[in-house]
């Protein structure tokens, strides 16, 4: 017994044979034998010869699966009675049915899926009668016998945890339960566990009896036969059954999906990661069903397809890749699957997404088009050497589109794609807003002493070096993968610039990978992603930086690069007036975007004279004043030993590596730091509004409190006041969110800095309903202040985020950037291995103190982005 899982196509919709021919497309042969009949009990026969072989196949399809279990969905009881059919029937023992087969030279399987129930049947083409008469015994008369019952109910328990153990189809799950939100799809075929124990054998017969009748059922046999004779033979067995009420319901409809949805699942000594990528996709009777084959063809079929070549061939970012268009009854998924190492999961979906947006903003060449249409349709052809796939195909294909030759207009419709139409359904089905991330890997064990400082620091034992030219080294050992991660940090970012100069340290960070004195840009990309290796500049509110992730066998070319790169970086005016372009062309997105446009009006609310009142982008006019001098100048001050720290950590030798630092970097000049003179921020005493408008038909709220620094112990209160208040299941999104259902999206965070940051909360929600969900979330945060958090509340929230701690010290490259930015910022390199204890340590009374602190009335800042027509009736309420 097998179930069909999505990592093998389903539906084998196998082609009528045609001839391939290099100069035309291929051509249909005509059907003259096959024929379908539909008996006066409503049961439909499809029936074809062929005298090829003395053999003749039959399947039978019941149209129900795990998506028609109505009241038993998700126990799995579709593929228990297929398990039972084949155990035994009144007048033939356990164990009989498989002997007359055998005696028949034949086999028989069954195998259960979403939609249907199908069972595969191949005899001797003199035994066609017999086998009939067997058949439809068992299908019609199952015993059901409570001892073979609850035997085979311990094989499936056991196919449940074999699955379990089995990392595709354990994904394969995962993908499927987060996919779905409403349709019987988002549940395992299988079955899950405890519901599947709690089926009883009148379970089985209820189900059986509403399900397997003659009017639910799709026969067709092929092989050397007569059709005469063989339809004679349909109506000698299967012709005696009596129509039957269909008392089957519909399954729900899928709601339309709204965000990216994900899941990761880690398990105990996984070698090989899984990263899996879903997009709601279509039914199999749709039109879009050839564009969307042929997209998956040209993504992920073949070592010559576009995912394969990019992410195993030229970024060795996995060790395969594969992509498939999934297409049940009702709407499937776009599947596009990869294995990999876990430290590369999100880079290889970064890859993934840019491949797909180039495939929906250019079209596939003729010749792509070309090669992508006949490796499907050889595929078909190949299949339909078999008379059992030509059985299945006859019967799936009516049983899903009412047309059992089905096949012919498949190929057609392959046929008839054009290289714009495959575009066209990339735009539509494969948007991040319709997709969904699963990722799988493995669990690495991380004991937590009583004192977790102790043992979670040896874990993670750092070197440290301080070289003469005040250059810090910091770095870590772990060679599970042959990887190296190496972030090399300055201080800088938005504090250190005045409106003038605003978005220098951006546009700076972004020239470094622009060209050397020896290097063009050009050189340098291609040889970055020649070698594998992730090269990136990042610049924030406090510092800027290189981060790199190469093999361990290209950290040595990587070293001299980054060498180059700050020793001799050249800003030639060319490249910087692509370079601003780009971030001219960020600002314009960010004010497209009503978050970022609530987000940069709240801190221009917090801040009236601090640099984190500033864009880290930017605007229009600071960027087009930049000159080139500008940016020397900052390079020539930020961009050396004396405000550098290096985090190496991943597949090396502590001692090599060491000494590998210590020549690169000692060479490197530059005066000692003159750290700025930063404004300092003013109390704040009054209340502070600020509305913006936009075309949008939503709106945002965002409410800010002026906040504390990196240093600040209160900070990790304010983490556990997060957690409290609006992640999941938290007061804010209990309240506004699920008891009022006012908002989709919401939430809280604490941005801190150098010197003090702000925290804030945002909602989206609609400008009728703004008012409302201000007034809800002011008076939670007023209840909280006065009540504090109650037991459960700090236990879960500690709990939360010690989970959110342990899981980002997976990662070599996340870890070394953490502590790379918490030795620049002067808290020390070990500081992060502290967060464990201090967590534990918090008291309900911290909490209520440091809310009470911070969420002071006069320091409240309120912004609302509102759609233009919204915002004189908000104005006129707030002047009430």
């Amino acid at each position: 017994m097998r179930i069909l899982y999505f990592f093998i196509f389903l539906f084998l919709v196998a082609s009528i044979a045609f001839v391939l021919k290099e100069s035309h497309p291929p051509k249909l042969e005509e059907e003259q034998t096959l024929k379908k009949h539909t008996l006066e009990n409503g049961l439909t026969v499809i029936i074809k010869n062929t005298h090829k072989i003395p053999l003749v196949a039959v399947q039978l399809v019941v149209k129900c699966g795990s998506s028609t279990e109505n009241k038993f969905a998700g126990c799995g009881i579709s593929h228990f009675v297929e398990h039972m059919i084949f155990k035994g029937t009144p007048t033939r023992a356990v164990g009989e049915i498989e002997k007359q087969i055998k005696s028949y030279g034949g086999d028989i399987n069954g195998s259960t899926s979403h939609d249907s129930t199908e069972f595969h049947l191949i005899v001797r083409k003199e035994h066609l009668n017999e086998a009939l008469e067997l058949l439809v015994d068992c299908i019609v008369n199952p015993a059901f016998d409570e001892r073979e019952l609850e035997k085979e109910r311990q094989v499936i328990l056991n196919e449940i945890r074999m699955n379990r153990d089995e990392p595709s189809r354990r994904a394969s799950v995962l993908l499927w339960e987060n996919a779905y939100f409403a349709h019987p799809y988002k549940y395992p075929v299988i079955g899950y566990e405890d519901l599947f124990k709690q089926i009883k054998r009148e379970d089985l017969i209820e189900y059986h009896k509403a399900n397997y009748i003659p009017n639910n059922i799709v026969l067709s046999i092929v092989g050397d036969i007569e059709n005469g004779s063989a339809l004679d033979a349909v109506y000698d067995t299967f012709g005696r059954l009596p129509r039957a009420v269909d008392v089957r319901a519909l399954a729900p409809e899928e709601p339309l999906q709204m965000s990216m949805r994900s899941a990761e699942e880690k398990i105990p000594d996984l070698k090989l990661s899984f990263l899996l990528l879903a997009f709601h996709s279509t039914r199999f009777a749709d039109e879009d069903l050839y564009s969307l084959d042929l997209l998956a063809a040209a993504l992920g079929q073949g070592e010559s397809s576009r995912l394969y070549r990019r992410l195993v061939r030229d970024e060795k970012l996995a060790y395969s890749v594969s992509a498939f268009n999934y297409t049940p009854k009702d709407p499937g998924l776009f599947v596009i699957v990869l294995t990999l190492e876990d430290n590369k999961i999100e880079e290889a979906l970064k890859e993934v997404l840019k491949e797909l947006n180039r495939v929906k903003v250019r079209s596939i060449s003729r010749a792509e088009l070309k090669k992508i249409k006949r490796s499907t349709l050889s595929g078909y052809i190949y299949e339909r050497e078999s008379i059992e796939v030509q059985a299945q195909d006859y019967a799936m294909s009516y049983a899903l589109t009412g047309d059992y030759n089905f096949s012919r207009r498949y190929i057609e419709g392959i046929n008839s794609v054009r290289a714009a139409d495959v575009s066209k359904v990339a735009r539509k089905y494969l948007d991040v807003n319709n997709s969904t991330v699963v990722k799988l890997m493995p669990k690495k064990e991380i004991a937590v002493s009583a004192k977790p400082i102790s043992k979670v620091g040896k874990d993670f034992d750092i070197k440290k070096l301080t070289l003469p030219n005040g250059a810090t080294l910091l770095m870590h050992e772990d060679c599970s993968t042959p990887v190296v991660s190496m972030h090399i940090l300055f201080k800088g970012g938005v504090r250190v610039e005045d409106e003038k100069m605003n978005g220098v340290s951006y546009l700076t960070s972004n020239m470094l990978l622009k060209g050397t004195k020896s290097h063009t840009a050009q050189w340098i990309s291609k040889e970055v992603e020649s070698r594998g290796i992730i090269l990136s500049t990042y610049s924030g509110n406090n510092s800027l930086g290189i981060s790199l992730k190469c093999l361990k066998d290209e950290f040595d070319f990587s070293l001299s690069l980054v060498k180059d790169i700050l020793s001799n970086a050249t800003f030639t005016e060319d490249e910087i007036a692509i370079t601003k372009e780009i971030q001219l062309a960020q600002i314009k997105a960010q004010d497209d975007d009503i978050f970022a446009t609530a987000s940069k009006t709240l801190i221009k609310t917090i801040f009236k004279t601090h640099p984190y009142k500033m864009n880290y982008l930017g605007t229009k006019e600071s960027i087009n004043n930049l000159k080139k001098d500008d940016l020397s100048k900052f390079y020539r001050r930020f961009v050396v030993p004396d405000n550098m720290v290096v985090a190496v950590f991943g597949d090396i030798d502590i001692k090599k590596m060491q000494r590998k630092l210590t020549r690169v970097f000692s060479g490197l000049r530059g005066g000692k730091l003159k750290e700025p003179k930063v404004l300092i921020e003013p109390e704040q005493k009054e209340l502070r509004y600020s509305i913006k408008q936009m075309q949008k038909e939503q709106a945002v709220l965002m409410v800010g409190y002026p906040g504390t620094d990196v240093k600040n112990p209160d900070k990790y209160v304010l983490e556990i006041i997060n957690s409290i208040l609006t992640r999941k299941g938290g007061r804010i999104y209990m309240d506004i969110r699920e008891r009022h259902g006012l908002s989709y999206t919401l939430g809280s965070f604490s941005a801190l800095g150098i010197d003090p940051g702000y925290f804030a909360f945002y909602v989206a929600t609609t400008s009728e309903n703004i008012e409302l969900v201000k007034e809800l979330l002011l008076k939670q945060i007023d209840l909280f202040k006065k009540e504090g958090p109650t037991e459960e509340e700090l236990k879960l929230a500690k709990a939360d985020l010690l989970g959110d701690y342990f899981r980002g010290l997976e990662i070599n490259s996340v870890v070394g950037f953490k502590v790379g930015l918490d030795e620049l910022y002067g808290l020390g390199y070990n500081d992060i291995f502290r967060y464990p204890m201090i967590i534990e340590s918090i008291t309900a009374e911290d909490v209520m103190n440091v809310a009470n602190k911070y969420f002071v009335d006069s320091n409240l800042n309120v912004v609302m982005v509102l759609p233009i027509l919204a915002q004189n009736t908000i104005l006129k309420s707030e002047a009430k």
